[in-house]
């Protein structure tokens, strides 16, 4: 998603965020 130009951002807990995640990133199984 980084390659991908979608920014994130690291939480003071040490998490890393975004605002969305494409569907193409979501799986479900």
């Amino acid at each position: 998603m980084y390659e991908q130009g979608i920014k994130f951002h690291q939480a003071e807990n040490g998490v890393w965020l975004t605002k969305a995640v494409p569907v193409e990133y979501i799986s479900m199984k």
